[in-house]
């Protein structure tokens, strides 16, 4: 390690030169820095343009098949008897509705005892419990046969909840409850004892709720279901059954209009923030040193020409509407769409199954851009704008390689640099030691 001598002999600010002389050289660094956080910068834009990308993929995930965007309104002449919900698979029509029974689970209270807990409190044996088609069946024998015992055991079959209910009536308050968690005849319980043994009482149960289907008419045909929430019977329509009633309720379901041209501008405002997020990161403005981070990034660009293509072409996928233009969303100078309201309800109007199908159809132009997102843009594997994140982002390691080369140079120069300086120091100092010498030995011969 060279020991700093600073301008011992010669007055020389060497610390200061040698400063000097490392900042001049270190120059290249700046410029290396200022690269890598250009990259940096790109980079994260690049990924936010991925992220843009993914949700507007998700938006039309929500919006590309007929349950999930054609809308329907709902009526009802009564919310007493049920509440209703209705896709867009929904027959649209009238029906008179009346809810003649709900669906129920059933549930078996035992006879009341004095203890719980107690084993031997109960038959010793093999108690077996049907659910649904299936048997299960729990051995008790005298260090097991308790109340207690017997509901954990039932309560551990899959669909069936058992406890020990205190009644607080008199000496025999604990009954077994053995309840079905699913509604519907086919949710009946049946209990059994085979091998009865001990002193223990013997349970009986009483069935104190009967699973049964719930039951209505549609228009006066009977209707039967096991749970109490009715899919099938009007096809894209949920009734969720609430009372039983004496005379129908009127249901009604009609195109909802406005609810798909809401549909419509949720894509339109999904897309727009795609081309916003890239308008934002390629302004350029020379006079306030404005420099987008994705000006001149090839693959950006394309993406965003890719889009504009396919939003922008015809489709074979309708007679009479071929294009977004001819349905209202059209594409403005500035990359962005807009949503034409009077042409949309007018294709609608006169063409639905086409409008329906340029958002739905696997070859029209909103799934044929999702595919295009999800396989050719964001794909973690093969994605154009994922390749060009990793290509980034390999730049900057190598950068960052660079900087960190870079550094251990300089630190090795400044190094020398003072090696060099004390050395000169050190031999300025031994001439001039020497120089003294000589001027005294000179002296002495003389005189």
């Amino acid at each position: 390690m060279s020991t700093a001598v600073d301008g011992i002999v010669t007055g020389l600010d060497t610390t200061s030169l040698i400063k000097s002389i490392v900042a001049a050289a270190s120059t290249p660094k700046k410029a290396m820095e200022s690269q890598l956080k250009d990259m940096e910068s790109k980079r994260e834009k690049v990924a936010g343009l991925q992220n843009r990308l993914t949700e507007l993929s998700e938006k039309i995930a929500e919006i590309n098949t007929p349950s999930t965007f054609i809308k329907n309104t709902v009526s009802t002449s009564s919310s007493l008897q049920f509440g209703v919900t209705a896709d867009g698979d929904a027959v649209q029509g009238s029906w008179n509705i009346l809810v003649k029974r709900l669906a129920s689970n059933e549930m078996e209270v035992s006879q009341g005892l004095a203890d719980a807990t107690t084993v031997g409190s109960i038959q010793e044996g093999t108690y077996t419990l049907t659910y649904q088609g299936t048997t299960h069946e729990v051995a008790l024998d005298g260090t097991t046969a308790s109340l207690s015992k017997l509901a954990t055991a039932f309560n551990d079959i899959d669909g069936i909840t058992a406890y020990v209910l205190d009644t607080g009536d008199g000496a025999s308050p604990y009954r077994l409850v053995v309840q079905g968690e699913d509604t519907g005849a086919d949710s009946g319980i049946t209990l059994g004892l085979t091998g009865a043994s001990g002193a223990g009482e013997l349970l009986s149960f009483t069935e104190e709720a009967t699973a049964v289907d719930a039951w209505m008419t549609v228009n006066g045909v009977n209707v039967y279901a096991a749970s109490n929430q009715v899919q099938d019977a009007i096809p894209g329509i949920t009734l969720d059954l609430k009372d039983v009633g004496t005379t129908a309720t009127a249901l009604t379901v009609a195109e909802d209009l406005a609810g798909i041209e809401e549909t419509v501008q949720s894509f339109v405002d999904a897309y727009n923030a795609v081309v916003e997020y890239y308008q934002t990161n390629t302004v350029y403005n020379a006079e306030e040193g404005i420099k987008g981070a994705l000006i001149g990034d090839a693959t950006a660009r394309r993406v965003m020409d890719s889009l504009s293509t396919m939003v922008s072409a015809a489709y074979g996928v309708g007679t009479e509407v071929q294009s977004f233009g001819q349905l209202g969303v059209e594409t403005q100078n500035d990359g962005k769409l807009t949503l034409d309201s009077d042409k949309l309800q007018a294709a609608l109007a006169a063409s639905y199954d086409d409008v329906i199908s340029m958002f739905t159809a696997d070859a029209g132009p909103v799934n044929t851009l999702k595919a295009a997102i999800d396989d050719v843009f964001v794909n973690e594997e093969s994605g154009t704008l994922v390749s060009r994140g990793d290509s980034l982002q390999d730049s900057i390691d190598d950068m960052q390689l660079r900087i960190d080369d870079f550094d251990l140079y300089i630190e090795n120069m400044s190094s020398r640099l003072r090696g060099r300086f004390t050395a000169m120091e050190i031999a300025m100092g031994e001439m001039q030691s020497t120089q003294t010498y000589l001027s005294a030995l000179f002296a002495e011969s003389k005189s």
